[in-house]
Order: C-alpha cells, then sequence, then structure tokens
C-alpha cells in the first residue's frame, strides 16, 4: 500500500492509501472509518470525491471499483461511478497480424450481444467467407451512441428490429488488428452492448448480408465453444459470471498524459513521479 495526502474543501489534509498506483485517475470515491469534514478533492483532477463511511475500515484509500473486486461490489452498493483506466488489449494474430507497412486506421466499435426472448440463448452470426464466429460486431457511424450503433447493426445484420439496449457495459476493450478481409490496419475500441428482443420481428435480410454471413441461436452453454472472435469470450465472462471489476493487464486510457501505455509501464512512471 502506498499513501497520498488528499486535501478537502476546508483545507484540512489526511493520508490516504492506494493499492496500485496506475489506477489513480480510476478513483471515484475515498472509503473512510468515520464522516470527515468538507469534501475531498481527488489529487491529481480536483474532482470532489464523495466519502463512503464504513466504519470497519481502518485506514481511508481511494476506490477505485473498475479495477479491484471489493471496490466494485462497494460502488455498486453505493451507486457510485465506474472509471475505466485500464483497457484489455486484444492483438491480431497469424493473417491478422498488425502490417508495419500500412497505417492505423482508428474506428470506434460495438459487440452487440442480444439476448432471445423466450430461451436462454444469443444472436450470433457465422461469415461464409471467412473465420469470423461471433456476436453481432459493427463500426459507429457518424456520432452514434454504442447503443444507436448496436440496434442499428443487428438490424443490418440480423433483420431483427425489435430490440431493447439493457446496458452498456463500463468497460470497452481495445483490439488492434490487420483487418484482412478489408486490406486495412485497425485500432478498434469496442463497447458492449447488452440487449434483449421483445419477440421475433424481423425483416428479410439484404442480398449483400445474407451471402455474407449466417444469422444463428446459440444456446448460453455453447457460446464459448461456438465463437472464434477472441475479444467476444470477454462478454460471455459477463453472461456467465455477471458484471465485475477488470483486474488484469492492459493499455491504459483515461488517464492523462499515461494513456496508451502498459499498466506496468504506467504504475513504474505513477509511482516516480507521485510516491
Amino acid at each position: 500500500m502506498l499513501k497520498i495526502n488528499l486535501q478537502t474543501t476546508n483545507k484540512e489534509n489526511f493520508t490516504c492509501q492506494i493499492e496500485y498506483p496506475e489506477l489513480i485517475y480510476g478513483a471515484t470515491a475515498v472509503v473512510v472509518p468515520q464522516v470527515i469534514k468538507g469534501k475531498i478533492f481527488h489529487p491529481l483532477t480536483n474532482e470532489i470525491l464523495p466519502a463512503i463511511v464504513l466504519p470497519e475500515t481502518k485506514n481511508p484509500y481511494l476506490l477505485i471499483p473498475a479495477h479491484i473486486q471489493n471496490h466494485f461490489v462497494i460502488a455498486q452498493t453505493h451507486n457510485l461511478p465506474i472509471q475505466q483506466v485500464v483497457a484489455p488489449l486484444f492483438q491480431g494474430t497469424g493473417s491478422q497480424t498488425i502490417r508495419p507497412d500500412l497505417p492505423i486506421q482508428n474506428r470506434q466499435s460495438v459487440i452487440a450481444v442480444v439476448k432471445h426472448w423466450q430461451d436462454n440463448s444469443y444472436l450470433c452470426v457465422d461469415s461464409f467467407h471467412r473465420d469470423c464466429k461471433s456476436f453481432v460486431l459493427g463500426g459507429r457511424e457518424n456520432n452514434e451512441t454504442p447503443s444507436q450503433a448496436a440496434i442499428r447493426e443487428v438490424a443490418e445484420e440480423t433483420g431483427y428490429t425489435d430490440i431493447t439496449v439493457d446496458s452498456v457495459y463500463p468497460i470497452m476493450l481495445l483490439n488492434h488488428f490487420y483487418a484482412d478481409y478489408k486490406g486495412v490496419n485497425r485500432h478498434a475500441t469496442l463497447h458492449i452492448v447488452f440487449c434483449h428482443l421483445n419477440g421475433e420481428e424481423h425483416e428479410k435480410l439484404n442480398a449483400k448480408e445474407s451471402n455474407e454471413h449466417a444469422v444463428k441461436w446459440v444456446a448460453k452453454t455453447d457460446l464459448r465453444q461456438f465463437l472464434s472472435v477472441k475479444n467476444n469470450l470477454f462478454a460471455v465472462d459477463i453472461i456467465e459470471n455477471g458484471a465485475h471489476a477488470y483486474e488484469g493487464d492492459g493499455l491504459m486510457v483515461n488517464s492523462g498524459k499515461f494513456n496508451e501505455l502498459t499498466r506496468a509501464e504506467a504504475r513504474n512512471n505513477m509511482t516516480k513521479l507521485f510516491f
């Protein structure tokens, strides 16, 4: 545990603990053993952090719910925001390994996880011309939100239109790969959108879509065996185990000048600068 000094709005200082210094931008509250005077400033952003009183706490600590599971539970209980600062990184292999001779195309995309209206199965597509068995995937267009993009992509790729969005998962994914089917390198940011269909209403697919893939309903128990796109398995883990913190490695996001560093690099730099 490292210690950092925090200041309140009434200019009082107190010492707070942080377990992983690279996660400091992900702090959304301070857990304290008793009520304190004034409001607390985030040590780097100067945003106001709420104080959560838990009498069993021995020492105050920064709450980082996106990346520490017991913090995630506290945040859920107290309806606190989840601020992601580490993004899981997936990288293409084989024919989808990034090509150094080509530029990088940045892309905002969605993984639409759509549950059947009656049974415990999920909407998937099976590509005819490449090894791509996945949930519905697609890029966001113009100023679309992840929810809007998910609804549009599901309608375009499967014909299903009576869709309700349940949630956009607070942890986004990064996928760096060569899209061999497009001939471009991509750095994609993937937002997972959980949805359900309200009924079987759907439209006929156009010729282009129906020639590219088959639409399939896959039972929850068969998803891991069916899906060939690795980042989709992140969503399967949520389906199986519920929402939870991401405690793994990846690239830093929402972390100022530390963005795009690995978690280990950020930890080293952050420790030298602030601790």
